[in-house]
């Protein structure tokens, strides 16, 4: 019997079945099947099922650094002063005021 046709009968949805017995990846869904006896499916069913990954790096903002940290979200935020700078809408002067 081949794949198309034990799944039609069972009304198998191929992605929910291959994860529910924690098959990741062509090579051991082709293998499971075989030890049931069933006839593996075209390639690009396979492709379809078990899409390739790119092994392509990620073009990562600037922000992030080797480790992974986004070094824009490690700042800390301290308190600017003692308010005198603050205008009465409670926005901050642009001008640096002489003590």
């Amino acid at each position: 019997m081949n794949w198309e046709l034990y799944a039609s009968r069972r009304k198998l949805d191929a992605k929910v079945w291959a994860e529910s017995r924690g098959i990741t990846t062509r090579e051991a869904f082709l293998k499971v099947i075989g030890e049931l006896g069933i006839e593996p499916p075209d390639d690009e069913y396979l492709s379809g099922l078990f899409p390739h990954v790119s092994t392509e790096t990620i073009n990562e903002p600037a922000a992030v650094t080797a480790e992974g940290i986004d070094q824009v979200a490690t700042r800390s935020v301290a308190p600017e002063g003692d308010g005198a700078d603050l205008r009465p809408n409670g926005k901050r002067t642009s001008k640096v005021r002489g003590e």
